[in-house]
This record gives C-alpha cells, sequence and structure tokens, in this order.
C-alpha cells in the first residue's frame, strides 16, 4: 500500500491476485493486469508506473550507497548482482570480487535469500572466471 500509494481494496486484490513482490508488478503489462476484476487499463497502466518508479528510485538510493562504500569496481561490474543485492553482501564485508568467488553456495544464499541454489552457484561461478583466465 505504501509503495504504490493505494488502497486497501486495491492491494488486497493485488496480494489475492498472487502478486507479493513490487518486481512482478513493476513487469506485468497493463493488459495481463487489467484483466484482474475491477481493474482498468488506466488502473493497470497507473500501478505499473508507481511500482517502476519505486524499484528506478530504489536503484538510485543503492547506486549512490555503493559510491560511498569501498565496493570494488570488478565487483560491481560482474554484472549479475542488483545494487540491493551488492550491498547486502558489503553488508557482510564482502568488498571484492575474490570475497564472491570464495564464498559457497548456502553461504551466499545466506547473505542472499532471493537466490535459489542454481542461482547462486552461477553467480559464484561468475564471480570466479577469472581465475581460470
Amino acid at each position: 500500500m505504501d509503495v504504490l500509494d493505494c488502497d486497501e481494496v486495491i492491494a488486497h486484490l493485488l496480494v489475492t491476485e498472487g502478486f507479493s513482490e513490487v518486481e512482478e508488478l513493476a513487469n506485468i503489462s497493463k493488459e495481463d493486469l487489467a484483466s484482474i476484476e475491477g481493474f482498468d487499463e488506466a488502473l493497470s497502466e497507473e500501478l505499473i508506473s508507481r511500482a517502476q518508479n519505486y524499484l528506478e528510485q530504489q536503484e538510485k538510493e543503492a547506486q549512490e550507497k555503493l559510491r560511498n562504500m569501498k565496493i570494488d569496481k570488478k565487483l560491481i561490474d560482474l554484472g549479475v548482482l542488483s545494487s540491493p543485492m551488492l550491498l547486502k553482501l558489503a553488508e557482510h564485508n564482502i568488498l571484492k570480487l575474490d570475497d564472491l568467488a570464495d564464498l559457497a553456495t548456502d553461504e551466499l544464499i545466506e547473505f542472499l535469500p532471493e537466490l535459489d541454489e542454481e542461482s547462486a552457484s552461477a553467480v559464484i561461478m561468475k564471480a570466479r572466471e577469472h581465475w581460470f583466465k
């Protein structure tokens, strides 16, 4: 409700339809969202826009925090982790590419529970690529 600046009825309808993350709403088409009973195209477009604006603002804030931390540019440039994910890692003193590469899959999932085992393994292997060059 706060993020989307909407009333309880709209928030309840969204949850009932299976939306639990703002990212889900930001990435749906307005036609699909408008298919929910009680939603029209204008409301759908506005909700999607609010979700996208929120995520853009979160990304800007995370980018600003990243600039103020001592996170290695190679870790940022790896390109497989979002800015909020990089901030979570920095909170656990994962500041360099090798810090990430040294993690086990279960450790990374502990820091970033939004990752599944396959994704976490892929991130770690991407971080290790420079070891094999």
